[in-house]
C-alpha cells in the first residue's frame, strides 16, 4: 500500500486564508459576479463557526438580467498547488440541486487551459441528480480511459477538451452523492487520489466513512487500498503525468453560462424566453434570489496528503 503523510490541513477560522478570491469575469460566461472577501462579508455570504467554514451567494436582490453583471458569488482558488496526492474533503453541505445553479469543486493546472489539466471532483448543474466527474486535457498526447473498476457510469472516454471533445466524464450512481440528497444525510466525505497511474474519486456518506480516514492523525494519512471500489476510476491509455501538473484547488458556484445555460431546457427548467434556454436561465436567476438561500458550501476540513 502507498503510505501518505499529511502535507496541508485546511480547517477552522483560517480556512479561507488559504485561498485567493477570484474577482475576474467568469471564464464559463455565467450570470455571476465574483467578489472579494470584503464584499462577500459585507453581504453576509461567509459564516465561520468552530471548525466549519461556509460561504454562499447573494440571495436578497432582484436583478435586471439586461443591466446587471449577475448574482454575487464566491470563487476560491488555493494559494498552494500540488502534483499528485490524496485529497480528502469533509463537506457538511453543498448547494442543492436547483435550476440555474452550477456548483463545482475541482483542481486546475497553471497556464492556458487545458494545458496542465483539470480534474472535476464535484460538479452538477440545474436539477440534475448525480455528480459528473471529469478530466479535461489537451488533445496531444491522446488520453482515454477504460471506464472499468468503478461504480460510476462512463459517459465519454476521450479526455481531450480540444478537437471537438468535451473531456472524459463519469456519472455517479450511488444515492445522495450531491446537492439536496447529500445535504439530507448531513453530508459526507469525498476523496481523490492522483498518482502517475490513475486518478480515482470516492464518495462516503457520513455513516460510511472508512476507519482509515477517521483514524488518520496529524502525520500519517489514510490508506486508499481500504476505500473499496471508487466511484470514478480515470485509468487507461493516458499518460497522467504528461497532462496533469501543478494544480490548485477551486470552489465555485456560478449560474447559467456555457453548461447550466446550455442544458436549461433539457433539464425541464422554466422557459422565461420560449426561444432561448440560456436567456431563460438568466431571467430566472435574476428574478428569484430567495431560491438560492441554501446555495452554500460548508467545509469541516480539507486535507492534502503526499
Amino acid at each position: 500500500a502507498r503510505q501518505y503523510y499529511l502535507h496541508s490541513a485546511l480547517t477552522g477560522p483560517s480556512f479561507l486564508d488559504n485561498f485567493h478570491f477570484w474577482t475576474a469575469a467568469d471564464p464559463t460566461l455565467g450570470y455571476v459576479h465574483y467578489v472579494n472577501r470584503t464584499i462577500a462579508e459585507q453581504n453576509g455570504m461567509i459564516t465561520i463557526a468552530g471548525n466549519a467554514t461556509a460561504w454562499g451567494v447573494e440571495n436578497v436582490q432582484v436583478l435586471d438580467p439586461d443591466a446587471n453583471l449577475g448574482r454575487l458569488s464566491i470563487r476560491l482558488t488555493s494559494i498552494q498547488s500540488w502534483t499528485h496526492g490524496l485529497f480528502i474533503i469533509d463537506l457538511a453541505h453543498m448547494p442543492p440541486n436547483q435550476c440555474g445553479s452550477w456548483p463545482a469543486f475541482w483542481t486546475l493546472g497553471s497556464g492556458p487551459w487545458p494545458a496542465n489539466g483539470e480534474i472535476d471532483i464535484v460538479e452538477y448543474t440545474n436539477n440534475v441528480p448525480n455528480n459528473l466527474m471529469a478530466l479535461h486535457t489537451s488533445g496531444s498526447p491522446a488520453c482515454t480511459v477504460a471506464g472499468s473498476g468503478q461504480t460510476g457510469t462512463l459517459l465519454t472516454d476521450n479526455c481531450a477538451a480540444a478537437e471537438g471533445y468535451t473531456g472524459c466524464g463519469i456519472s455517479a450512481t450511488v444515492p445522495n452523492n450531491i446537492g439536496s440528497g447529500f445535504n439530507a444525510i448531513a453530508g459526507g466525505i469525498y476523496a481523490m487520489e492522483w498518482t502517475s497511474t490513475a486518478i480515482r474519486i470516492w464518495f462516503f456518506p457520513r455513516n460510511e466513512v472508512p476507519p482509515s480516514i477517521l483514524g488518520a492523525d496529524s502525520v500519517l494519512g489514510p490508506d486508499p487500498a481500504t476505500f473499496g471500489v471508487p466511484m470514478a476510476n480515470f485509468e487507461g491509455d493516458c499518460n497522467i503525468d504528461a497532462h496533469f501538473f501543478n494544480h490548485s484547488l477551486v470552489f465555485d458556484t456560478t449560474f447559467c453560462g456555457s453548461y447550466a445555460g446550455n442544458t436549461w431546457q433539457g433539464d425541464s427548467c422554466p422557459m422565461g424566453d420560449p426561444q432561448n434556454g440560456w436567456t431563460s436561465c438568466e431571467i430566472f436567476v435574476a428574478a428569484n434570489p430567495q431560491v438560492f438561500k441554501d446555495a452554500y458550501w460548508e467545509v469541516n476540513y480539507l486535507r492534502i496528503y503526499q
